[in-house]
């Protein structure tokens, strides 16, 4: 009974546990440490990839579960983008800042819009979204063990992040129901028979 308690409880502790390794990247950079920084950089994917999963098969999903992913997805980007420019100090051209500040722009819109509309903090689990952070989060270690950005590389990025939030954007100005989990502007909730 006490194994199957801690494992409902397994997301949530995954989500806080993000955090905590967000924060954790900020001292890999102070510090130098390349290799630490992209290892705790994908323990902190790893934990993003299976939290919802687990609470999916453990049947633990919940508002709070939700909101915590959301949080710590949000401070696991803004972190790791501080931590890269302002840390390690990767310089970037004028015109991808402008595509990455549009990115930026676009999800804390979203977010905003979410919480006015909605009363509650969350980003959207669309396929765009997660497509596009995945392209985002399978750069960083290439930037970090490189020592420094390609800026092809970055517009495609900023692009692939543009995409979906405009998406984002649309389908939360189209709907009266917030419903997290859409894959996306043209695929509603997925009902299935029980």
């Amino acid at each position: 009974m006490e194994k199957y308690y801690i494992l409902k409880k397994m997301p949530n502790i995954l989500s806080a546990l993000r955090i905590v390794l967000a924060l954790l990247l900020l001292l890999w950079a102070y510090l130098d440490q390349p290799i630490v920084f992209v290892i705790n950089y994908l323990v902190c994917g790893v934990s993003d990839a299976i939290d919802g999963p687990l609470a999916r098969k453990y049947n633990a999903t919940s508002d709070l579960g939700a909101k915590l992913d959301s949080l710590a997805d949000f401070t696991f980007f803004c972190l790791t983008f501080v931590a890269l420019i302002f840390v390690m100090k990767f310089t970037i051209d004028t015109n991808t800042l402008l595509c990455v500040f549009i990115a930026a722009a676009f999800k804390l819109f979203n977010f905003i819009v979410t919480k006015v509309k909605f009363k509650q903090y969350n980003i959207m689990h669309t396929i765009g979204n997660k497509f596009g952070g995945l392209c985002l989060f399978s750069s960083v270690p290439v930037f970090v063990l490189l020592n420094g950005f390609n800026i092809i590389a970055l517009i495609v990025l900023a692009s692939l992040m543009i995409l979906p939030a405009i998406e984002e954007s649309i389908i939360l100005f189209t709907t009266k129901e917030y419903d997290v989990n859409r894959k996306s502007l043209f695929v509603k909730k997925v009902h299935t028979e029980e």
